[in-house]
């Protein structure tokens, strides 16, 4: 590894590792214990069919009084977690407090992650050859701030979500259009949050009314078909009210620009603006590099204009450093937007959320240790004007790295392509440790 990363490198792991290794959000215990239903489900004599319903007990008390998603999503983890449910089955361990058991059903996550870099890289060759390139993009996919909140922290499963679409985008870029409609299908039958993606890769590829209705019937197929399935199971229907996805479409009207008659989504506005540009932009022209800015720029276009969790930016690792990486000569500029969106995103939850980082989710936390909530800490440092400030970087930033990286942007500005500063790479992993030790100083 080059000087240039050491560094960085040293300073992200140890974060991240803490963070892995210390952390037990409640998602992490109620997506474990749901793993662990499905094989109590099967061996009930309900069967697999009582999944929901046994779930909706909820005999382990979790927050989550019942399962919120489709039961795809949790059988690859399941899968894993078999050993751990033997251990609880048999030997009455309890998984959910038992540290090893539920650092080893964490330990899932960075497994499928390690999946995504692999398919990551194998795109990343198609796009550069260059071998500093692709390790910059893994280096920076691997430490990225929303990583570490989503898997190190949260423990949270769309890096389940992530593979099958990181796959289908790969299935593309090699013109393996059959495959690259079956993986998105099956990406948005877990969870239909590169919906928005697929759609902008429709349209920049056929520019046929009728067959882009097929293509998108193609895309939602096992979603359908995975609905039919589990309609009938007692409780689905009330379970699945309580997941991640059920307000997504309500999430999309929340900002808007008051323009009369009525008021207009702003993410309806930039996803809008987004397919026009994908369905006029002939797809031959800068095929890879087009490829890859459809495949993010609405994701990007959903989290500048909706309110979602913390953990939830992570889909767009490691798309957005792949588009990255398809303008090396920006690469010192597109950095310095990633750390201050990322950074400016950081600041507005650890404002906003009292779960953000806090310290109450520490597997050593004793039920004698006071935890504060890091956004209560700060109150008092941050005036109220930081809300404002922060949402405004972030989007402005967001928004000039999707006008940079645009296939046909080119610009001979040396101040765009200036070479990376040394210290940049070492000042981005220390901001993104600045939660973790906030978090355990107050937890002592």
């Amino acid at each position: 590894m080059s000087g240039k990363y050491r560094l960085s490198f040293m300073i992200s792991t140890t974060v991240f590792f803490i963070s892995f290794v210390l952390f037990a959000y409640t998602d992490l215990r109620s997506l474990t214990v749901w793993t662990l239903n499905i094989w109590d489900s099967m061996a009930s004599s309900g069967g697999i069919r009582s999944f929901y319903e046994y779930s909706a007990q909820n005999l382990y008390h979790l927050d989550h009084g019942m399962v919120g998603s489709d039961i795809l999503i949790y059988l690859p983890w399941a899968v894993w977690n078999l050993p751990i449910w033997i251990l609880q089955h048999f030997f009455h361990l309890d998984a959910v407090d038992h540290f090893w058991m539920l650092l080893y059903s964490k330990l899932f996550l960075l497994v499928v992650f390690l999946l995504i870099l692999f398919l990551a890289k194998r795109i990343a060759v198609l796009l550069h050859p260059g071998q500093e390139e692709t390790r910059r993009m893994l280096f920076l996919s691997s430490t990225s701030f929303f990583t570490l909140t989503s898997l190190a922290y949260n423990g949270q499963n769309d890096v389940v979500v992530i593979a099958p679409f990181l796959a289908a985008v790969d299935a593309l870029l090699r013109g393996k259009k059959q495959r690259f409609v079956l993986f998105v299908s099956l990406s948005v039958a877990l969870k239909p949050f590169f919906l928005f993606s697929y759609v902008a890769l429709i349209l920049l590829y056929e520019k046929d009314l009728l067959k882009d209705i097929l293509y998108l019937g193609g895309g939602c197929a096992v979603l359908l078909l995975q609905k039919l399935l589990l309609k009938g199971m007692p409780m689905y229907t009330e379970s699945i009210q309580y997941g991640p996805t059920e307000g997504i479409f309500d999430l999309l009207l929340q900002a808007r620009l008051d323009l009369p008659p009525a008021g207009v989504s702003l993410f309806i506005l930039g996803f809008g603006v987004i397919l026009l540009m994908a369905y006029f932009h002939d797809s031959a022209v800068l095929e890879k590099e087009s490829v890859l800015y459809y495949a993010t720029a609405p994701l990007i276009v959903f989290f500048l204009f909706t309110r979602y969790d913390v953990y939830r930016p992570f889909y767009l690792v490691p798309l957005l450093y792949l588009l990255m990486l398809t303008k090396p000569v920006y690469h010192r500029i597109n950095l310095l937007l990633e750390i201050t969106f990322t950074g400016a995103l950081m600041l507005y939850y650890l404002l906003d959320d009292e779960l953000f980082y806090h310290p109450g989710y520490l597997l050593i936390s004793r039920p004698d240790r006071p935890s504060t909530p890091i956004c209560l800490w700060l109150s008092d440092k941050i005036p109220g004007y930081g809300f404002p400030i922060f949402t405004a970087v972030f989007v402005l930033a967001m928004l000039l790295l999707l006008v940079i990286n645009h296939p046909k942007f080119h610009s001979q500005n040396k101040v765009l392509q200036r070479e990376e500063e040394a210290w940049l790479l070492p000042a981005r992993s220390i901001l993104y440790g600045i939660p973790l030790c906030i978090s355990l100083l107050l937890s002592r």
